[in-house]
């Protein structure tokens, strides 16, 4: 059963909390894979499974990190349940599972850079910059390319693939909103895959936004909100999809577990739908509206009554120690809190994009935003919507997320800069210093300049000394790069503000 986790937290080590963002249940209940926040990959169990990733005859009572080489970051993983997939932040890929008892680095990918992985019934797969899917079968150590080419592509749609999903084949959605699969079945042939089939069919000029997989069926939203579904017989023959949802209920968002065929479904106010098919009545499509406000609140819970979280895995939660449970329940409130458009009553708009929020904890937390709000728009709903210019979403979904969490998620050093800046602009202190040592850790070369001239003009003396430093030890290098009258006047300037000793 995969989940997206956001809600559950746990315990690893003594002193340690990380945050499990992840996880995956074997199909018994009795072992888990959890990735957490911090990029790590445990596992747990009761009984032993190469699925786990640890070794023969190893059985993890306690989470245990899995033993990637040199310590790799895991950014993501991928199983349904036997073979499994990791990608690390550098875009290498590793797999176990089967004959396979710990991780080992697909070696056929050595030369490619992955930014996406998925698994299929019997297969694993990887999307790599260069636009190639990559396909591999547990059972051969072989791995074969799939290209999307001119002549299987029709109309003007774009061969680049945005996601993957799999069952007994690959299926994969372009960026043109079409939906391919490949001639053969991994279940059935170890030949390599030559190419794509035409576009699976939907109606003309038809787009599919989002692609997600439940445990035998594809399901494919539109861009009018319109609900379709896939079978291995439609995948196979190319037949029609079947059309779930219709008028007056439009999907905005969807989700799908890989133990079961239901999907979840999110409609324009944010309220949840469980769909699902009546085999045992009229077998029609049956809707039903879900108490859940978010679609984490529902995974976690399907979680805690499908496979009994706590009593099931020996998870080592320090349960003596109040403070820390306190603690737990604390952020896991305020993480499910986030960006839920069902009980918020402020909506950002940054870039086209929304994040939602609450106006009596930013207060707390920010004055001048506390000012800000005071001028907002309010629509009929009452809710405040607040347009924000000259920043971009990530850089002011990190900034909001850490009056929530009080963690700061990792970003780019253009990110970097700019939260650093918007930081300033708000005056809130608490990311002040920490933004500042994160920029002082990117010093370079080919940024020393332009980060003293920023701490200049934002007053931050310690990012200005440490600027300086920087210069005066890689002056040569610096001024060969083209900052020579830059590198000049710096070191000019702190030399008639250094104070005389006598």
């Amino acid at each position: 059963m995969e989940l997206q986790m956001y809600s559950i937290c746990a315990y690893v080590g003594s002193d340690l909390l990380e945050v499990v963002e992840k996880a995956f249940f074997l199909d018994d209940g009795h072992g888990a894979l959890l990735l957490t926040r911090y990029e790590r990959l445990y596992a747990v169990g009761r009984v032993f499974s190469s699925t786990l990733g640890l070794g023969r005859h190893f059985i993890p009572k306690q989470l245990i990190k899995l033993p990637f080489p040199n310590d790799e970051k895991i950014q993501d993983f991928a199983t349904r349940g036997t073979y499994c997939a990791a990608l690390t932040r550098e875009g290498t890929v590793f797999h176990w599972g089967g004959s396979i008892n710990t991780p080992l680095r697909v070696f056929c990918l050595r030369d490619h850079c992955a930014i996406q992985i998925a698994s299929g019934e019997n297969f694993l797969m990887a999307l790599c910059t260069n636009g190639q899917v990559w396909a591999w079968q547990r059972s051969k150590f072989c791995v074969y390319k799939i290209i999307p080419r001119d002549e299987d592509l029709i109309e003007a749609d774009s061969p680049s693939v945005i996601k993957m999903v799999g069952i007994f084949r690959p299926i994969l959605l372009t960026k043109g909103g079409k939906i391919y699969t490949t001639n053969e079945s991994f279940m059935s042939t170890v030949a390599p895959i030559k190419s794509l089939t035409k576009p699976m069919k939907l109606s003309q000029h038809e787009k599919v936004l989002k692609l997600v997989c439940g445990k035998f069926r594809v399901y494919g939203l539109n861009e009018r909100g319109v609900l379709y579904t896939w079978n291995e017989y439609c995948c196979s023959k190319n037949i029609f999809p079947e059309i779930i949802s219709s008028d007056p209920l439009r999907f905005l968002d969807i989700r799908a577990s890989l133990d079961n065929d239901d999907v979840i479904g999110a409609d324009s106010t944010g309220k949840l739908f469980k769909v699902y098919k009546d085999y045992g009545g009229n077998k029609l499509w049956t809707f039903v509206g879900l108490k859940n406000s978010s679609f984490n609140d529902y995974e976690a819970a399907n979680n805690l009554s499908s496979y009994g979280y706590k009593e099931t895995l020996e998870v080592p939660v320090e349960t003596t120690e109040e403070s820390k449970l306190a603690q737990v329940k604390w952020l896991r409130k305020l993480m499910d809190a986030f960006n839920n458009p069902g009980n918020s009553d402020i909506t950002f708009v940054v870039e086209g994009k929304m994040i939602y929020a609450h106006q009596s904890l930013l207060e707390i937390q920010c004055e001048p935003l506390k000012r800000a709000f005071q001028s907002g728009y309010k629509n009929e709903f009452n809710r405040i919507i607040m347009p924000i210019e000259n920043v971009s979403h990530t850089t002011f979904y990190r900034f909001i997320k850490f009056m929530y969490v009080g963690q700061l998620d990792i970003g780019s050093s253009k990110g970097n800069i700019e939260l650093l800046k918007l930081v300033h602009s708000y005056e809130y202190e608490p990311l002040m210093g920490l933004c500042e040592k994160i920029i002082i850790r990117g010093l370079r070369m080919d940024n020393a300049c332009s980060l003293h001239f920023l701490a200049s003009s934002l007053g931050l003396k310690d990012l200005k000394e440490e600027s300086i430093d920087y210069i005066r030890q890689h002056q040569a290098e610096i001024e060969t790069l083209g900052h020579a009258s830059e590198v000049a006047g710096i070191l000019e300037s702190a030399c008639r503000k250094r104070p005389l000793t006598e």
